[in-house]
């Protein structure tokens, strides 16, 4: 997630980003929020006062920075001493690894206690956002149209999809009446009609009611960094042993709902 994400810095325990909130009418086409409008050349105002435009109407998202650390990690003094490899580099790669696991979890589907408000956590309690499949317990082909065309435009131009591997696996699977694949085995690797495909096995599967895709511009997710990965290396504390203390702060929301659509394993 933090790759394909917006990443912003905070200097606080909140990241406090302008939202701007789309006019009622034509809201999917109209995502700046207003609308211009076309004049004669040569206006004039005849001295009335132009009218004054109420759209976009800005506002606030915030971001609440959250707490990662993980238990103290203890080692001995002889793994490091004695040890032919790089113990505590190898100790940084794993916790590394564990950061990234546990940020998609938050990112994902974290419930905003504590943690990240997670996308998913988001879009799937919104209706407006779901696509059915078209079938009760299956992917179908003409549900991944649907899911590829009910998103605007606007956000399809940079839109990505999200999966994990089983569900990419059911996607290749899908055959015409003939029995042939629908997505040629040389088709490009990890995209579908020229979106690219990430990976999360922390997605859902596919399975009846849940929300195993989804498909949109992860820029109008946030993931607010206030604090970058501090390792503390307690010597005295875990004595005669070594005890390595990791944490960071980091929050992450979905700013635009709008911009995302998910496939809804449903008739």
């Amino acid at each position: 997630m933090r790759r394909i994400c917006r990443v912003e810095n905070t200097g606080a325990s909140a990241l406090v980003f302008p939202s701007i909130t789309a006019a009622t009418s034509d809201a999917d086409v109209r995502s700046s929020g207003f609308a211009g409008s076309w004049r004669a050349e040569g206006y004039l105002t005849g001295g009335t006062a132009p009218t004054i435009q109420n759209q976009p109407t800005f506002g606030q998202s915030r971001v609440p920075v959250h707490l990662w650390a993980p238990d103290a990690v203890e080692i001995t003094n002889e793994l490091i001493n004695d040890s032919g490899a790089d113990v505590e580099g190898i100790l940084a790669e794993v916790i590394a690894e564990t950061k990234g696991v546990d940020e998609d979890v938050a990112f994902i589907s974290g419930n905003g206690v504590s943690r990240p408000t997670g996308l998913m956590t988001t879009l799937s309690g919104l209706a407006a956002t779901a696509v059915n499949s078209g079938h009760a317990s299956q992917l179908t082909y003409n549900g991944l149209i649907d899911l590829f065309t009910n998103l605007p435009a606007q956000y399809r131009v940079n839109g990505r999809f999200l999966m994990n591997s089983l569900t990419y696996g059911a996607v290749l699977k899908l055959q015409d009446g003939n029995g042939q694949p629908l997505f040629p085995v040389n088709s490009l690797p990890n995209q579908l009609w020229g979106k690219g495909i990430e990976f999360s096995e922390l997605m859902d599967d596919v399975t009846a009611n849940l929300y195993p895709i989804a498909f949109g511009d992860f820029r109008y997710y946030l993931i607010a960094d206030r604090q970058d990965m501090r390792i503390q290396r307690l010597v005295e504390r875990f004595a005669p042993n070594v005890g390595i203390l990791v944490t960071a702060r980091s929050g992450g929301q979905t700013l635009r709902p709008a911009a995302f659509r998910t496939q809804k394993v449903a008739a």
